[in-house]
């Protein structure tokens, strides 16, 4: 069932209800158990897949930061040497 919306777009029509959010005309409890833990199931795999990429960005994030940070601390290192001006064979 579909209802529009102040702005006139339409959209599939929900009924709100403290702590749920139900198709129009759906009691809650016209959902069986297996219909339940179907779709209970598809959200938690959609969410561990979700989480799992969020990791795997956060950890690229830090490991870049790491890796700005020693570059930054051996650029600092280089350009407090003195420069070389003449050949030296020990380095």
């Amino acid at each position: 069932m579909w209802r529009r919306t102040p702005a006139g777009r339409q959209r599939p029509g929900r009924c709100s209800g403290p702590g749920r959010a139900v198709r129009c005309g759906e009691r809650p409890c016209d959902l069986d158990q297996d219909e339940y833990t179907q779709r209970y199931n598809g959200l938690v795999s959609r969410y561990e897949a979700v989480k799992a990429q969020f990791d795997e960005v956060t950890q690229m994030v830090a490991d870049k930061a790491d890796r700005k940070k020693l570059l930054e601390q051996f650029l600092h290192t280089v350009n407090m040497q003195e420069p070389i001006t003449e050949f030296d064979e020990r380095l």
